[in-house]
Protein backbone atom coordinates (compact mmCIF):
# COMPACT_ATOMS: atom_id res chain seq x y z
CA UNK A 1 0.00 0.00 0.00
CA UNK A 2 1.69 3.43 -0.80
CA UNK A 3 1.73 6.60 1.33
CA UNK A 4 -1.19 8.18 -0.36
CA UNK A 5 -3.40 5.57 -0.04
CA UNK A 6 -2.49 4.54 3.41
CA UNK A 7 -2.42 8.50 4.55
CA UNK A 8 -6.49 8.21 2.64
CA UNK A 9 -6.98 5.04 4.89
CA UNK A 10 -6.04 7.38 8.34
CA UNK A 11 -8.47 10.02 7.21
CA UNK A 12 -11.19 7.42 6.80
CA UNK A 13 -10.89 6.35 10.10
CA UNK A 14 -10.73 9.78 11.43
CA UNK A 15 -14.18 9.86 10.58
CA UNK A 16 -15.12 8.08 13.30
CA UNK A 17 -11.92 8.30 15.49
CA UNK A 18 -13.35 7.44 18.69
CA UNK A 19 -13.78 3.40 17.67
CA UNK A 20 -10.59 3.66 15.12
CA UNK A 21 -8.01 5.45 16.97
CA UNK A 22 -6.15 2.29 17.54
CA UNK A 23 -6.51 1.45 13.75
CA UNK A 24 -5.14 5.21 12.86
CA UNK A 25 -2.08 4.71 15.82
CA UNK A 26 -1.30 1.64 14.00
CA UNK A 27 -1.00 2.58 10.46
CA UNK A 28 1.06 5.90 11.47
CA UNK A 29 3.72 3.24 13.17
CA UNK A 30 3.70 1.36 10.01
CA UNK A 31 3.93 4.87 8.03
CA UNK A 32 6.93 5.84 10.41
CA UNK A 33 8.54 2.50 10.54
CA UNK A 34 8.89 1.62 7.40
CA UNK A 35 9.54 4.95 6.22
CA UNK A 36 7.15 5.60 3.66
CA UNK A 37 6.77 9.16 4.35
CA UNK A 38 9.48 9.24 2.12
CA UNK A 39 7.70 9.15 -0.78
CA UNK A 40 6.58 13.01 -0.31
CA UNK A 41 8.10 14.33 3.17
CA UNK A 42 11.99 14.34 4.48
CA UNK A 43 10.53 13.64 7.74
CA UNK A 44 7.62 11.72 9.82
CA UNK A 45 7.54 15.09 11.62
CA UNK A 46 7.01 16.82 8.47
CA UNK A 47 4.47 14.37 6.92
CA UNK A 48 2.41 14.92 9.96
CA UNK A 49 2.00 18.62 9.76
CA UNK A 50 1.83 17.75 5.85
CA UNK A 51 -1.11 15.41 5.86
CA UNK A 52 -3.88 17.33 6.85
CA UNK A 53 -5.53 15.03 9.13
CA UNK A 54 -8.53 15.94 11.42
CA UNK A 55 -6.34 15.66 14.66
CA UNK A 56 -3.00 17.36 15.89
CA UNK A 57 0.12 15.93 15.79
CA UNK A 58 0.65 15.12 19.10
CA UNK A 59 -2.92 13.72 19.05
CA UNK A 60 -0.29 11.54 16.75
CA UNK A 61 1.41 10.81 18.77
CA UNK A 62 -0.61 9.56 21.31
CA UNK A 63 -2.29 7.33 19.18
CA UNK A 64 0.88 5.91 18.55
CA UNK A 65 1.15 5.30 22.32
CA UNK A 66 -2.27 3.94 22.58
CA UNK A 67 -1.65 0.98 20.19
CA UNK A 68 1.73 0.36 21.42
CA UNK A 69 0.77 -0.38 24.42
CA UNK A 70 -2.82 -1.96 24.00
CA UNK A 71 -2.64 -3.53 20.78
CA UNK A 72 -5.52 -4.01 18.06
CA UNK A 73 -7.44 -6.48 19.51
CA UNK A 74 -7.37 -5.75 23.87
CA UNK A 75 -11.27 -6.59 24.53
CA UNK A 76 -10.26 -5.03 28.46
CA UNK A 77 -9.90 -1.38 26.58
CA UNK A 78 -13.50 -1.66 24.92
CA UNK A 79 -15.48 0.92 26.26
CA UNK A 80 -12.63 3.41 27.00
CA UNK A 81 -12.45 6.06 25.28
CA UNK A 82 -9.11 8.14 23.51
CA UNK A 83 -8.27 10.16 26.45
CA UNK A 84 -8.39 7.93 29.39
CA UNK A 85 -6.48 5.54 26.63
CA UNK A 86 -3.60 7.96 26.67
CA UNK A 87 -3.69 8.11 30.91
CA UNK A 88 -3.21 4.57 30.87
CA UNK A 89 -0.21 4.65 28.63
CA UNK A 90 1.47 7.19 31.19
CA UNK A 91 1.46 3.78 33.68
CA UNK A 92 4.35 1.23 32.77
CA UNK A 93 3.64 -0.84 35.91
CA UNK A 94 1.66 -3.65 34.20
CA UNK A 95 -0.03 -5.53 36.85
CA UNK A 96 -1.23 -1.41 38.35
CA UNK A 97 -2.43 -0.65 34.93
CA UNK A 98 -4.22 -3.71 34.64
CA UNK A 99 -5.89 -2.40 37.86
CA UNK A 100 -6.76 0.90 36.54
CA UNK A 101 -8.14 -0.30 32.88
CA UNK A 102 -10.94 -1.93 35.53
CA UNK A 103 -11.33 0.97 37.30
CA UNK A 104 -11.32 3.23 34.44
CA UNK A 105 -14.27 1.56 33.07
CA UNK A 106 -16.43 3.64 36.52
CA UNK A 107 -14.22 6.41 36.58
CA UNK A 108 -14.66 9.98 35.02
CA UNK A 109 -11.46 11.43 32.73
CA UNK A 110 -10.47 13.14 35.54
CA UNK A 111 -10.88 10.91 38.47
CA UNK A 112 -8.75 8.51 36.44
CA UNK A 113 -5.81 11.07 35.77
CA UNK A 114 -5.86 11.85 39.33
CA UNK A 115 -5.17 7.78 39.76
CA UNK A 116 -2.53 8.04 36.89
CA UNK A 117 -0.43 10.77 38.84
CA UNK A 118 -0.46 9.39 42.16
CA UNK A 119 0.55 6.68 40.91
CA UNK A 120 3.31 8.29 38.75
CA UNK A 121 4.44 10.04 41.95
CA UNK A 122 4.72 7.17 43.48
CA UNK A 123 7.07 5.70 41.10
CA UNK A 124 9.09 8.74 41.23
CA UNK A 125 9.47 8.72 44.75
CA UNK A 126 10.66 4.96 44.40
CA UNK A 127 12.76 6.10 41.72
CA UNK A 128 14.33 8.99 43.75
CA UNK A 129 14.98 6.83 46.78
CA UNK A 130 16.89 4.19 44.87
CA UNK A 131 19.06 6.94 43.36
CA UNK A 132 19.49 8.71 47.13
CA UNK A 133 20.39 4.93 48.79
CA UNK A 134 23.27 4.87 45.81
CA UNK A 135 24.09 8.11 46.72
CA UNK A 136 24.82 7.54 50.31
CA UNK A 137 26.80 4.60 49.45
CA UNK A 138 29.02 6.39 46.94
CA UNK A 139 29.64 9.34 48.86
CA UNK A 140 32.09 6.94 51.06
CA UNK A 141 32.72 4.47 48.16
CA UNK A 142 33.59 6.00 45.34
CA UNK A 143 35.79 8.58 46.11
CA UNK A 144 38.08 9.76 49.26
CA UNK A 145 37.85 12.86 47.94
CA UNK A 146 35.73 15.31 50.59
CA UNK A 147 35.56 17.99 48.22
CA UNK A 148 34.40 15.99 45.25
CA UNK A 149 31.99 14.80 47.42
CA UNK A 150 30.13 17.79 48.47
CA UNK A 151 29.82 18.78 44.39
CA UNK A 152 28.92 15.35 43.41
CA UNK A 153 26.35 15.99 45.97
CA UNK A 154 25.66 19.54 45.42
CA UNK A 155 25.18 18.50 41.41
CA UNK A 156 22.69 15.96 42.21
CA UNK A 157 20.53 18.19 44.78
CA UNK A 158 20.51 20.89 41.76
CA UNK A 159 18.93 18.18 39.56
CA UNK A 160 16.32 17.19 41.58
CA UNK A 161 15.37 20.92 42.50
CA UNK A 162 15.16 21.56 39.15
CA UNK A 163 12.98 18.34 38.43
CA UNK A 164 10.45 20.20 40.73
CA UNK A 165 8.70 16.87 41.62
CA UNK A 166 11.23 15.94 44.18
CA UNK A 167 9.36 15.33 47.56
CA UNK A 168 9.43 18.30 49.45
CA UNK A 169 10.15 17.13 52.62
CA UNK A 170 12.81 14.88 51.96
CA UNK A 171 14.61 17.34 49.81
CA UNK A 172 15.06 19.95 53.20
CA UNK A 173 16.63 16.67 55.11
CA UNK A 174 18.94 15.96 52.17
CA UNK A 175 20.10 19.78 51.78
CA UNK A 176 19.99 20.44 55.45
CA UNK A 177 22.61 17.36 55.53
CA UNK A 178 24.96 18.93 52.80
CA UNK A 179 25.08 22.42 53.67
CA UNK A 180 26.21 21.03 56.95
CA UNK A 181 29.08 19.22 54.59
CA UNK A 182 29.42 21.98 52.59
CA UNK A 183 30.66 24.18 55.71
CA UNK A 184 34.00 22.61 55.25
CA UNK A 185 35.43 24.09 52.34
CA UNK A 186 35.60 27.64 50.96
CA UNK A 187 35.92 26.25 47.53
CA UNK A 188 34.56 28.73 44.82
CA UNK A 189 32.39 25.89 42.73
CA UNK A 190 30.78 25.30 46.19
CA UNK A 191 30.36 28.27 46.61
CA UNK A 192 28.38 29.05 43.16
CA UNK A 193 26.47 25.88 43.84
CA UNK A 194 25.41 27.39 46.65
CA UNK A 195 23.77 30.27 44.35
CA UNK A 196 21.95 28.30 41.85
CA UNK A 197 20.93 25.81 44.69
CA UNK A 198 19.34 28.73 46.45
CA UNK A 199 17.93 29.92 43.38
CA UNK A 200 16.46 27.29 42.03
CA UNK A 201 14.63 26.77 45.53
CA UNK A 202 13.33 30.18 45.82
CA UNK A 203 11.61 28.96 42.62
CA UNK A 204 9.27 25.98 44.40
CA UNK A 205 8.70 28.03 47.41
CA UNK A 206 4.94 27.94 46.11
CA UNK A 207 4.55 24.50 46.81
CA UNK A 208 5.30 24.58 50.46
CA UNK A 209 5.90 27.13 52.80
CA UNK A 210 9.99 27.36 53.41
CA UNK A 211 13.45 29.56 54.19
CA UNK A 212 13.85 32.50 51.78
CA UNK A 213 17.06 31.45 51.51
CA UNK A 214 19.43 28.17 53.12
CA UNK A 215 22.24 29.67 52.97
CA UNK A 216 22.08 33.70 55.06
Amino acid sequence: MSLKEKTNLIKSYSTAVKSNFIKIGKVLIEIRDKKLFNENYPSFTQYLIGADFQFTRDMAYKLMDVYKEFGEDNKKIEGLGITKLVELTYVKDKEVREELIEKAQTLTRDELRKEVKKVKEEDLFKQIKRKSQRENQDVYVESDDPLAKCKRQAQNILQDIQRLAYPINDMETRLNKWIEFSKKFKDKDIMQFKKTIDIEWKKIRTIKKSKDSWFD
